[in-house]
């Protein structure tokens, strides 16, 4: 009889059916409050800023703005996109990276200045992300989530070529397609949710046939997301990537070869000038490994990972078929068609199985081996497929 691991997993499906893991709206465009006009203009200046030089002693001069005045959810999504781009271009935005350990000149305290985060960044983003259950650094969201704007308002967003960045590091269209190929990927999977969830449906109604058509139309939708994926190279030149936006990605999380044996310290500006060991933060820094997508497809089909220790993370999947001799397997799972591919590699991100061909109805069911995983080497999202 089939089976649902997790009636919570339905819920989830559920909710994101409609919208996928996308801002109910489009991300605001700027904070229309005068009070948050400094954000904005060091924002709208970043790339420069950071190519003569200039953006730490800019926030070091900005002044530390309230959340107070943040009213609506877009504004305090929009927010938290400023502060991920001024946190990590506050931290990587010298010469080369590695400059971060040597001391400046910087208001007191007893850290090289790019281990501390001043006051105008830190006090702000702490409050914001917060309450989002967001880490205080550039993420998945705030690079791409929330920072896009299509071409005109009834564009369709699934075509990268109709996006645009409003925030970036560089300024260059190498990163811009980066982000914006990331965010057509999630417009894409939104049908994969809605498939999703109704084979969920159908596993309630222990609907077999209903479950395999469902299966089929995923495995077509899926193709057509690694599709708009490989765009990835039509204007995200790798060496770019590599050399001049790679850098502000890194977190300060396991990054004492780069000058931050200890994170970085969010000096939210307390009167007494105490460090405050809890201030020391190690965060990951953004990464389309982020994606809830990509995490919603490991979920459905009961993709496991290995961490370094390891161990491994990931329940059963989200359908499973269960035969007569009560033996389990998972309804298009990679290890129990193929158990000569490593399914632990560690690059890999996702792993599942589509249908290419024609006709189902002339053809016998061909699976491909879809990898999607982050290259060590330019760190950029890649697929890679094996025929089996």
């Amino acid at each position: 009889m089939l089976q649902s691991t997790d009636a919570v997993l339905n819920d989830l499906f559920e909710g994101y059916a409609e919208q996928g893991f996308l801002p109910d709206g489009l991300p605001l465009a700027r904070i229309s409050n005068p009070y948050y006009e400094i954000w904005e203009d060091i924002a709208s200046q970043l790339p420069n800023l950071i190519q003569t030089n200039q953006i730490r002693e800019r926030i070091d001069n900005m002044p530390v703005c309230t959340t107070e005045n943040l009213q609506t959810e877009p504004e305090w999504r929009r927010a938290c996109v400023i502060m991920g781009y001024f946190t990590h271009a506050y931290i990587w935005g010298g010469e080369t990276p590695k400059d971060v350990s040597a001391h400046h000149p910087g208001p007191p305290g007893p850290f090289p200045r790019q281990q501390r985060l001043p006051p105008s960044i830190s006090k702000p983003f702490l409050e914001i992300s917060a309450p989002r259950e967001l880490p205080a650094c550039a993420t998945y969201a705030g690079l791409t989530l929330w920072n896009f704007i299509p071409s005109h308002p009834e564009a369709d967003i699934t075509d990268p070529d109709n996006l645009h960045v409003q925030t970036s590091f560089t300024g260059t269209k190498d990163e811009e397609w980066f982000m914006v190929t990331s965010v057509a990927v999630e417009a894409k999977g939104i049908k994969l949710i809605s498939l999703m969830r109704d084979a969920s449906k159908a596993v309630a109604a222990n609907d077999i046939d209903l479950l395999t058509a469902l299966l089929y139309r995923f495995a077509d939708g899926l193709c057509d997301l690694t599709l708009t994926l490989k765009r990835m190279y039509e204007h995200n030149n790798p060496a770019v990537f590599f050399h001049q936006l790679r850098p502000f990605l890194a977190g300060s999380k396991n990054m004492g070869h780069a000058g931050l044996p200890r994170g970085v310290y969010y000096d939210t500006g307390d009167s007494d000038r105490v460090e405050r060991p809890e201030n020391w933060l190690q965060l990951n820094g953004g990464s389309n490994a982020q994606s809830s997508l990509i995490q919603a497809l490991d979920i459905f089909f009961g993709i496991k990972h290995s961490a370094t220790d390891g161990k491994q993370t990931g329940g059963p999947s989200f359908i499973q078929v269960r035969t007569s001799r009560d033996t389990s397997f998972q309804c298009l799972c990679l290890r129990h068609v193929s158990p000569s591919i490593n399914t632990n590699d560690s690059k890999c991100e996702t792993i599942c199985l589509v249908r290419i061909g024609a006709s189902l109805r002339n053809y016998p069911l061909e699976l491909v081996f879809v990898r999607l995983y982050w290259s060590r080497r330019f760190n950029s999202l890649r697929m890679r497929t094996t025929q089996l």
